[in-house]
C-alpha cells in the first residue's frame, strides 16, 4: 500500500492509500491545506485537532453550497426539459396546413428552450469541473 506525505496547515502527515489513489488524495489534501492555511492566517496557530476539525467543517460548508447550486441547476434543467417537451408536443400538433406563423412561433419557442437547456448544461459542467478540482 503506497504511502504519501501530505502537508496541511504547515504540518506534515504520512498517509497510506490504495494504489492509484495518490493523486486524488493529494488533491483532497491540497483543499484541506488551503482551508487550514486560511484559518491560520485569520486566527493564528491553533492545536492540530482543532485546525483539522475547523478546516474540514469549512470544506463541508463549501461542499454544501456547491450541492445547493447543483440541486438548483438540476431543478432548472427539469423545468426546461418539461417546457421543451410541452413545446415539442405543441409543435407536433401544428400541422403544415395550419398558419405558417404558428409553425414559426412553435419552432422559435423550441429553439429558445433548447438554447436555455444548453446554457444550463454548460453551467452544470463548469460547476462539476470546479467541484472535481
Amino acid at each position: 500500500m503506497p504511502e504519501i506525505n501530505i502537508e496541511i496547515g504547515g504540518r506534515s502527515y504520512m498517509v497510506a492509500c490504495e494504489p492509484g489513489e495518490e493523486t486524488p488524495l493529494q488533491k483532497a489534501a491540497g483543499l484541506l491545506d488551503t482551508e487550514a492555511t486560511a484559518l491560520q492566517a485569520s486566527i493564528g496557530r491553533v492545536p492540530e485537532a482543532r485546525m483539522l476539525l475547523m478546516s474540514g467543517l469549512m470544506l463541508a460548508d463549501r461542499a454544501s453550497q456547491w450541492q445547493a447550486k447543483i440541486d438548483d441547476l438540476e431543478l432548472q434543467i427539469k423545468k426546461v426539459e418539461e417546457k421543451a417537451a410541452k413545446i415539442a408536443a405543441s409543435a407536433m400538433e401544428v400541422s403544415e396546413s395550419q398558419n405558417s406563423e404558428e409553425v414559426r412561433a412553435a419552432k422559435a419557442q423550441a429553439e429558445q428552450a433548447i438554447y436555455a437547456l444548453e446554457r444550463i448544461t454548460e453551467t452544470v459542467e463548469r460547476l462539476a469541473d470546479q467541484v472535481e478540482q
